[in-house]
């Protein structure tokens, strides 16, 4: 990558589409099974362990998405070269959407699975999520520890 404000640009632009498909494409899964889903033949029984099983994977995953994103952003040193920090930079934020979106998907599954639609709330919750901790300059910027000239091509 090369280190100039336009690649700099590009790389979160980039990201953010990245972020906003995956959100789009779980939100879009959420209104298709509730078009599909007919309420009046709730499995009450599926429904209930359904939402036990939605709030624990939530849970899990949300937390999980944090502390990786955490644990591997947080190996990053001063002296690492800019390159490897988007690199590293990336790899932490797919994952920690990756972790995000997975409760999403399993709540919109087990949705379908229960034809209850309660439990697509949780599927918007993950998209809400990942579109607050979409991919910014700012979160770069307070995330990744940059040396005084790195710091300047941002201001750029």
């Amino acid at each position: 990558m090369e280190k100039n404000p336009d690649s700099i640009r590009s790389f979160f632009f980039t990201l953010a589409l990245l972020y906003g498909a995956l959100a789009f494409t779980l939100l879009s899964f959420g209104v298709g099974v509730w078009v599909v889903i007919d309420p009046a033949q709730t499995d009450q029984s599926m429904a209930s362990t359904g939402r036990y099983i939605v709030l624990m994977v939530m849970a899990a995953t949300t937390t999980a998405g944090f502390l990786v994103f955490g644990r591997v952003t947080g190996r990053l040193a001063l002296s690492t070269p800019l390159d490897n920090k988007f690199q590293t930079y990336r790899t932490a934020i797919i994952a920690r959407c990756a972790l995000f979106e997975m409760g999403g998907w399993v709540a919109a599954v087990m949705a379908l699975l229960s034809n209850d639609r309660s439990l697509l709330l949780l599927t918007g919750v993950a998209a809400v999520l990942l579109l607050l901790y979409r991919p910014s300059r700012l979160s770069f910027l307070n995330t990744v520890p940059l040396q005084n000239e790195e710091q300047l091509l941002f201001r750029a």
